[in-house]
C-alpha cells in the first residue's frame, strides 16, 4: 500500500473554555471562545461572521493523554444526534 504524505497542521488560534479537566465528550452546552492568532488575522477577518448561524471549527484535542488515544469511531453519538436534528451539515 502506498503511504500518503504526512499532513502538517499549523495552528491559527486556540479554543478557550471553562473546562479544566480533560474528559471525553463533556462539551455539551459548554460555551467556548475561538481566539485567532493576531499576527495572522486582524479584526477585519471576522467581519460579517455574525450573519451566519454556524461556524465549523477543525480542532486537535492536544491534551488527551497518549494512552487514551487510539482508533476510535469517527463521530460521537452527540454528532449523530446533531445530524439527525439538522444541526450538522458537514459530511462526516
Amino acid at each position: 500500500m502506498n503511504r500518503s504524505p504526512d499532513i502538517v497542521l499549523k495552528p491559527i488560534g486556540v479554543v478557550r473554555s471553562p473546562i479544566k479537566e480533560v474528559a471525553d465528550d463533556c462539551w455539551g452546552g459548554v460555551a467556548a471562545t475561538v481566539a485567532l492568532d493576531p499576527p495572522l488575522f486582524g479584526p477585519e477577518s471576522t467581519q460579517g461572521l455574525d450573519q451566519f448561524s454556524h461556524v465549523e471549527v477543525i480542532f486537535l484535542l492536544n491534551k488527551i493523554p497518549a494512552e487514551k488515544r487510539g482508533k476510535r469511531r469517527a463521530a460521537s453519538a452527540r454528532t449523530h444526534r446533531l445530524a439527525e436534528h439538522g444541526h450538522l451539515r458537514a459530511a462526516l
